[in-house]
């Protein structure tokens, strides 16, 4: 009888540890996608990893993590996607938990009306962020919702000079885009995170696995979902 417990102890030991989920990744790299309420953090990251766009996506007062592995020059590297919340009320949290970030992408929205604010707006997200991340850190701009240009080519159009000017300034790259047609070079932003996880210095051990237990976006919300 102990004999068939062990066989059948084993059989389930061995299944568990062939299991894909079970085989911890090499590396692993946080990437916080932050920006303005309505800018499309969300619609972005599932462009990207889902190859898709919901019309009637909800603006997100979550924060939301996904998890997507990608085999760079034979490391196996997990990288954490933090969709966080965009509403005023949250930028101070937001910005706290972009500390020691391997990547922050910036979504900005080039649809709204172009104003001193919004200048201001991004400048000053770049700038705490900047502060926050690990030393060897990257962050991206992106200019979404570039298929609605056409509807008003002044407001675009400063906006986009706007985006070039910061991101020439820091230094830092820059990619307009539109989630909802996948133009511009949305497929790029892998591409480029996979490429700068070669020359950067990536975590060992997961280093986000406490917050999905303790972190909220707003204290007594408990707004932090793993996906």
């Amino acid at each position: 009888m102990k004999s068939i417990f062990r066989i059948i102890l084993s059989f389930f030991a061995l299944m568990f540890i062939c299991s894909p989920n079970f085989h911890a990744a090499d590396y692993y790299a946080r990437v916080m996608i932050v920006g303005d309420s309505g800018s499309g953090k969300t619609s972005l990251w599932k462009r990207i990893f889902e190859s898709g766009f919901d019309e009637n996506e909800n603006r997100s007062d979550t924060m939301l993590r996904k998890e997507i592995t990608r085999n760079v020059d034979g490391r196996e590297i997990q990288f954490n996607i933090w969709d966080t919340a965009g509403a005023e009320a949250y930028y101070n949290e937001v910005v706290a938990f972009s500390k020691d970030a391997n990547f922050v992408i910036i979504v900005h929205d080039t649809d709204k009306k172009f104003d001193a604010s919004r200048e201001q707006y991004l400048e000053k997200l770049y700038s705490d962020v900047h502060e926050k991340i690990k030393s060897d850190g990257k962050i991206m701009l992106v200019g979404n919702k570039w298929d609605l240009r056409h509807q008003n080519i002044v407001n675009a159009s400063k906006h986009q000079s706007l985006i070039e000017s910061v991101a020439k300034s820091s230094p830092c790259s820059f990619k307009m885009v539109s989630c909802k047609d996948n133009s511009g070079d949305i497929g790029g932003i892998v591409d480029y995170l996979c490429s700068a996880c070669k020359k950067m210095e990536l975590y060992t051990n997961n280093p986000d696995d406490c917050f999905q237990k303790r972190f909220t976006v707003k204290p007594g919300s408990g707004i932090c979902t793993l996906l």
